[in-house]
């Protein structure tokens, strides 16, 4: 058996443990940037999560669309409160980064397609996963939560956006201002329209547009989809 399929057998091992996904409709590789997306379930891992943000949360139509993916969300979700969380993940993703085809490549591990932080002990595992790869440089850790009370001391290879609704309460905007994070929220095309080019968020193509994690903002919008 060679190195190279060793290290294939060894990445098949830790999928067994959980699943992180490299592409969705909008965060499509290009020769440049890849992706690695990290996704737990809808609403049950949210708690912060506002009426409105429920009410529209377009997660749930994948989990109603499609079989497979509630159980994988759900099997993410046990396996982040294990002790082999932070270890494993943190090795699957050095890996992923340092692959011939990855390592002169952006890599943006997406935290949350779907779910949130749900609690001060797994926002700090992701904490200790950004610290165990600090040495990449061509990694970034991104992620637009509600669960602002658990954000703290937010690392340089981590972007962390304040996910803004309608119905989001002055406290959680107060808080988002007091940690000093950009606001991100989705707006009608009128909206959008009227917009100076620079606040856009151009979510038909995340791996093109990179403002989320390339750029600071006091407020970032995309088009409501």
């Amino acid at each position: 058996m060679t190195m190279k399929d060793a290290l294939r057998m060894l990445m098949k091992e830790l999928e067994k443990f959980f699943y992180m996904a490299t592409e969705n409709h909008k965060l499509v590789p290009t020769a440049k940037v890849k992706f690695l997306i990290w996704s737990l379930p809808a609403i049950l891992t949210c708690p912060y999560a506002t009426a409105h943000c429920i009410a529209e949360c377009y997660a749930v139509k994948s989990e109603h669309q499609y079989p497979d993916c509630l159980p994988s969300r759900m099997r993410n979700w046990d396996f982040s409160k294990t002790d082999l969380f932070v270890p494993l993940v943190s090795a699957y993703i050095r890996k992923k980064a340092t692959y011939r085809t990855w390592k002169d490549c952006k890599v943006i591990v997406r935290i949350h397609e779907s779910g949130d932080f749900y609690s001060q002990e797994y926002f700090d595992k992701w904490l200790a996963i950004a610290a165990n790869c600090s040495d990449l440089i061509n990694v970034v850790f991104m992620a637009y939560t509600k669960s602002l009370p658990y954000v703290h001391d937010v690392p340089s290879n981590m972007v962390v956006r304040s996910s803004i609704w309608d119905d989001t309460t002055a406290e959680m905007i107060q808080l988002t201002k007091e940690l000093g994070l950009t606001i991100y929220t989705a707006c009608t095309a009128g909206l959008w329209n009227a917009l100076p080019k620079r606040n856009q968020c151009d979510c038909k193509s995340c791996a093109t547009c990179c403002k989320c994690w390339n750029e600071k903002f006091e407020e970032l919008y995309c088009e409501i989809h």
